[in-house]
């Protein structure tokens, strides 16, 4: 499985990282996806009826913790 992100997507990382109030977001991140199988990260909200492209969110350490949304592209 390959890892995309948009360049947008980079640049506020890159700024919630290096604020001490986020700065479990990199590990958090990295535990998520990497290393799951397509299955596993399908599991979130969905927000469209999509079964090859499903755009999902996916919420971190409860309603306080971080928000994903992410589109998968299933092939």
């Amino acid at each position: 499985m390959k890892l995309f992100c948009l360049e947008d997507f980079k640049v506020e990382f890159e700024k919630l990282i290096s604020k001490k109030t986020y700065k479990s977001l990199e590990q958090e991140f990295t535990n998520y996806f990497f290393r799951k199988s397509a299955q596993e990260l399908c599991s979130g909200t969905r927000l469209n009826n999509s079964d090859q492209t499903p755009y999902i969110k996916k919420r971190m350490k409860g309603s306080g913790g971080y928000r994903f949304y992410y589109l998968l592209i299933l092939t």
